[in-house]
């Protein structure tokens, strides 16, 4: 992404992903989450959950995935606030869309986007507030 072509109240391309068990069982594996709901079907059915369900991480991963196919590699995350609304379950078809917010060059090249991930029902998983550094040379 070209710093001259990001314009405000822009969106970015959708990011759809498939949620399959064996992610939510690898993800939290990888990173030392050994929450039984994560891996566990009975154990979330007793929490009251459908299924097994994604770790943090993996949510997080999914909305910064958004920001740096559309922005590109050398995208630099500089901040990211996230409201967590419900669980991403296995099984699940997601989508993370995005609105561009502002601007700046303040202290680099920052953009500032609005996030969203939703289940393929349109129920919220998360909202985002993100701020990107977009690398001097794009």
């Amino acid at each position: 992404m070209r710093w001259d072509e990001i314009t405000e109240g822009a969106s970015i391309p959708p990011v759809v992903d498939e949620i399959t068990a064996r992610r939510v069982v690898q993800n939290p594996g990888a990173t030392g989450d050994y929450f039984p709901g994560h891996w566990d079907p009975d154990y979330a059915r007793r929490q009251g959950q459908p299924t097994i369900y994604a770790n943090s991480l993996h949510v997080f991963g999914l909305l910064d995935r958004a920001v740096t196919d559309w922005a590109g590699p050398d995208t630099f995350v500089v901040r990211r606030n996230v409201r967590l609304v419900s669980s991403m379950y296995a099984g699940e078809t997601v989508t993370v869309s995005g609105t561009v917010t502002g601007k700046s060059e303040e202290n680099g090249r920052l953009v500032e986007l609005d996030l969203a991930l939703a289940s393929r029902s349109g129920a919220v998983i998360a909202t985002a507030q993100t701020t990107i550094r977009i690398a001097t040379t794009a």
